[in-house]
């Protein structure tokens, strides 16, 4: 376009070029909070899971100090662990529920693997007191049969 028309030649010119600029870093800043948050938070929660755990472990083999070679205590002490499991499980997908709406997709993909997680843990748990049931009743039977020679 030429200036004799009435036009100018001058393209838009840009103004605030650094607030542009800034905001979109803010914005990069606030998004890497946010995830600097939920990774710290998933870190929490992972450690206390492991420390739980490392506990739950020193006040069986205490417990099992007292009681040897008994399958009774192994299958109460392993379902008392479902148990704490499967509470777990229901209070994840209480909260789930309830926030449904307000939390971020990541968030609700962390909730269902958890979830999975308790899911899987009580599934082994579940096999070894099977496995703990058919050696007590082995026990039984040797028992038996002993007292009946006798």
């Amino acid at each position: 376009m030429k200036e004799s028309e009435g036009l100018t030649t001058v393209g838009p010119r840009r103004r605030g070029g650094h607030r542009g600029k800034r905001q979109a870093e803010d914005h990069a800043e606030e998004h890497g909070a946010d995830d600097n948050d939920m990774k710290m938070k998933l870190f929490r929660l992972m450690y206390e899971t492991v420390r739980d755990s490392d506990l739950k472990v020193k006040r069986a083999e205490l417990i099992n100090s007292y009681y040897t070679n008994s399958s009774g205590l192994e299958i109460g002490y392993l379902l008392g662990d479902v148990t704490d499991k499967f509470n777990i499980m229901s209070d994840i997908s209480s909260t789930l529920k309830r926030l449904y709406d307000s939390w971020k997709p990541i968030e609700h993909i962390n909730a269902y693997e958890q979830i999975a997680n308790q899911a899987i843990e009580i599934s082994h748990l579940i096999e070894i007191i099977r496995s703990a049931n058919k050696k007590g009743q082995s026990e039984n039977t040797e028992q038996k049969d002993e007292n009946e020679e006798t």
